[in-house]
């Protein structure tokens, strides 16, 4: 078991036991051939690049969206604020127009109640005009009634 070669990939596999591969040349060996290595080698380089181009391409259409979502949120964000800004004007203005209707039906009831429901001292009756009086003047003397007339 001279050319063994234990796979780095394969360290975490079969309960924490690795995976032992026999071979029977050594690993540098396996490959000794320049056209084979530069063959794998290029495979290997192309398909990085390849991914490195797919991952700019990805980075640059995920920075465009996010680009164009903050400026989406912004804008939303600005309507949500002026629309904030609208209620909170309007319930102050419903609010104020509440209480001084409030402080009006207040004001109407409370006059209503001190002028009506409180019982009011009866008022001295108006004072009666001086009776008018009327002196009966004495009766001149009355004159001696006459005689009876005789009788013929």
């Amino acid at each position: 078991m001279e050319n063994v070669r234990i796979g780095p990939w394969n360290s975490n596999t079969n309960n924490g036991t690795p995976i032992v591969i026999e071979s029977e040349q050594p690993y540098d060996e396996q490959m000794s051939a320049p056209t084979e290595k530069d063959y794998i080698n290029a495979k290997l380089e192309a398909a990085a690049a390849k991914a490195d181009g797919r991952l700019e391409a990805l980075e640059a259409r995920i920075d465009g969206r996010l680009a164009s979502i903050e400026s989406k949120m912004d804008t939303k964000f600005a309507e949500l604020r002026t629309d904030m800004h609208k209620g909170t004007a309007e319930l102050v203005k419903w609010v104020v127009g509440t209480a001084i209707a409030m402080a009006a039906v207040a004001i109407t009831v409370m006059t209503f109640v001190l002028n009506n429901a409180v019982p009011k001292a009866p008022a001295a009756p108006p004072a009666q005009p001086q009776p008018i009086v009327i002196y009966a003047q004495p009766a001149p003397p009355a004159a001696a009634p006459p005689a009876p007339a005789a009788k013929p």
